[in-house]
Order: structure tokens, then sequence, then C-alpha cells
């Protein structure tokens, strides 16, 4: 089984998700044969914690991963652990310092590639390239004689937006004057809250992302063929997701990046299940809500293994004829800043969420609901017993928070963390 999850990645980057811009062709193929999710929805907008999610079944509140920099505890078991105990060989190759040994979600993984080689200091990351060579490498130490796991993470739809050359030329149209890369998202976000910012630097930010996701996209086609080459997906499951989205002026207090809000644009991502020809499942598209933590227990499944982990749910009958019940989805924000107020959990005052359906409820850090169309722009509802409902289940979501998580950061960690915007 071959596992690639894309960083900062919007459902709405993709051509299969409705873009028209050629960003994405070889997402857009493998949804042409595969089982496309229209709404999976991630519980949180900050990467290591939504990792946590996938790989645990549980949300936040379950496996009491806040934000980056706070490892997943020991104690849970991840899919990795499950597969290798069942005789898989576990391979890993991920781009970024979040997702490192050290923060958790590498447990079970035999082999880890993490060597992360470009602007190390400043940004401890790895461009989509390298990870494809690195996976692949991983890939020719494993055990030939045991069933793989890969899980392959790129991480370039991050900002700063700094796709190669050839990308660039071919989708952005103009240059602007914002200078140092590393600054131009807080520079553009400070421009749009002053309403100095014009239009064409809107666009022109959009099309340095779509860059990225166009880079990363065919990294993914020469990783599924160098794959291919070694005899690797040959009646091997593919599924593809991302950990969330990201801001492009939906919200005019933090109008770019991720972390402070739960807007859909941070929370609906891609979720794509391609099994082996030779099943003959057919091509569908599911519109029906699902959820980040889902994605554990479905990867067992697919494995052939017991689905008993986490509170995810196993998501295979939805192509196999049967009926999964759909459930609500909770989603929590996260901040850079360091939380002072140390009586309850890590992110209790931050923008918080329930998706239930059609309907979304946004609870804003002052504590005032707002109700959502989700298939729609936000535009406040006035439906008084569904937003009442959904209140009650959010309010019962929060009580069941994990007390504060005090943790004291490395030297090295703090500098990753900060170098990636993540703390002040």
């Amino acid at each position: 089984m071959v596992f690639i999850t894309l960083d900062t990645t919007r459902a709405d980057a993709l051509g299969a998700y409705g873009r028209t811009d050629g960003a994405s062709p070889v997402f857009d193929k493998l949804a042409a044969r595969g089982v496309l999710f229209e709404w999976c929805i991630a519980h949180v907008p900050t990467t290591l914690s939504s990792h946590s999610s996938m790989f645990t079944g549980l949300d936040p509140h379950g496996h009491s991963v806040p934000k980056n920099g706070y490892p997943l505890y020991d104690e849970h078991d991840t899919v990795a652990e499950r597969l290798s105990a069942a005789g898989f060989d576990t391979v890993s190759a991920i781009a970024a310092s979040p997702l490192g040994s050290d923060m958790g979600v590498q447990q079970g993984f035999r082999v880890v590639s993490e060597e992360l080689q470009v602007d190390k200091v400043k940004r401890h990351e790895a461009r989509a390239h390298d990870v494809t060579t690195r996976a692949l490498a991983a890939v020719d130490q494993s055990d030939a004689e045991k069933p793989l796991f890969l899980w392959v993470h790129y991480y370039d739809a991050h900002s700063p937006y700094e796709a190669p050359a050839k990308w660039v030329k071919r989708f952005v149209t103009s240059n602007r004057p914002w200078g140092d890369p590393d600054k131009v998202v807080k520079k553009i976000a400070t421009a749009h809250r002053s309403g100095d910012l014009q239009d064409a630097d809107r666009e022109w930010l959009r099309q340095t992302y779509q860059a990225e996701v166009a880079y990363q996209d065919d990294q993914v086609g020469v990783l599924l063929a160098g794959l291919d080459e070694r005899g690797v997906l040959r009646d091997s499951w593919i599924v593809i997701t991302a950990d969330h989205g990201e801001m492009f002026f939906e919200d005019k207090s933090s109008p770019v990046g991720h972390g402070p809000d739960i807007e859909l644009a941070v929370t609906h991502v891609p979720l794509l299940v391609v099994p082996p020809a030779s099943l003959g499942i057919e091509p569908m598209r599911v519109d029906q809500v699902v959820k980040s933590s889902d994605l554990g227990p479905t990867l067992l499944a697919i494995a052939g293994q017991s689905t008993d982990l986490g509170d995810g749910q196993d998501l295979s009958p939805l192509w196999s004829g049967g009926d999964v019940p759909e459930t609500p989805v909770f989603m929590e924000a996260t901040r850079s800043q360091i939380k002072s107020d140390k009586t309850a959990w890590n992110n209790a005052d931050n923008e918080r969420g329930v998706v239930s359906g059609d309907r979304v409820l946004i609870r804003s850090r002052a504590g005032s609901d707002g109700l959502y169309d989700r298939t729609i722009r936000p535009q406040r509802l006035t439906e008084p017993e569904v937003r009442d409902t959904l209140a009650v289940m959010l309010d019962g979501w929060d009580s069941s928070a994990p007390p504060y998580r005090e943790i004291t950061f490395s030297e090295d960690v703090q500098e990753a963390l900060r170098a990636l915007g993540y703390i002040d």
C-alpha cells in the first residue's frame, strides 16, 4: 500500500475538485479510476496534529497533540505499528521537521527517511524531488518478502511558495515586488488587513501557490512511476490525502496561511483511494462527509487487518456496496503563540467547530456561534434550532478535551518551529 500526504493542499487546488488550470494531472488521472471523497474534513489545520489523527484514528482530544512540536505519546497505537505487527514492512519518507522521528508519528516504521537538506537551518524541509528520490531509495531497502506499507509526505505547497522555474513560468503570470519569499505571506496579510493590497497581488500569491501544487503533483507522478518500475504498484492500493489546506483571503483577520482558523479553506482536504485494477472496483465519487481520523481504520481495512483503531470509521464499505453512518466532524484551530492560560486544553480558547451533514457551526474565540452551509461560501444562516443542536454537540466535544499539555521545547525544536512560523 502507498499512502501519500500532501501538506497544505486545499481540495479545490486540484482538478478533480473543480480546479481548471491543469495543476494536478497526476492526481486527476488517478481520481478518474479511484474512489474520490468529495468532503473529507481535517480536525485541525496543523501538520503534526492532523497526521496524528490519520495514524491513530483519534481527533486532537483523543491523541492530545494540540499543534506542532507536541509529540504523539508512545502509548497511542498507530497504523504503522499495527501493520508492522501483522508482518508488513513499514517505510516512510518525510519532507519537514514537524513530522520527524522525535515527534511520535513515525512509531512503527522500520525505515524512516528524514534528511531535510534544503536550507535546513532556516526552514527544516526538503523539496519534492528530494523526497521522491529518498522514498524510492527507502523502498529499495524494504523487505521484498513482506507486503509493503509506504508513507510519503510532500511539503511543497506550504509557504514560502518557491516552485522551480518551470512551474513558476507556467502558472505565475506576473512579477510582484514583495521581496524575500520567507516574508511574503506576513507582508501580504498586513497589507490585506489595512486595505492596501491590490487584486493583482492576491492573484499572484494564489498563482505561486498553484505552481507549488503543480510541481508537487508532478513529483507524485515520478514517485509512482518509480514504484511501478520496481513492481511495487502491482496489486497495490494508493491512498492520497492532505493534512490541511491554506487560506487565501477568506477571512480578513488571518487572510493567508493556516492555523488560526477552521474555515473550510483549511479543513476541507482531498481524499482519494485508488484500488488495484484487478479488484474491478468501479470509479466513484462519495459526497458523504468523512474525516481525517477515518483514515486509520480505513488503511487497516485495505490491508486486511482489524479496523478497531481509535474512534474513526472504516470507509471501505462505501466502495463495496455498503453504508457507513455519517458522524459529526469536530474541528479546532491552533495558534503560533504559546498559551499563557494553563488551566484548560491548549486550544480551548481558539476557534472551534463541528460539521454535520451540510451544516457547519463555527464558534469564534469570543464564544459566538455562526451557522453556515458547507457547500457554499460562508454566509450566516438563520436556523436557530439547527444552530442550537450543533452548539450542544460542540459543547459536548469541548467537555471531552484533555487537560492542558505542558511542554518544554528543545532549542532545536524551537528553532525549527519558529522558522516554519508555528511559534513567535
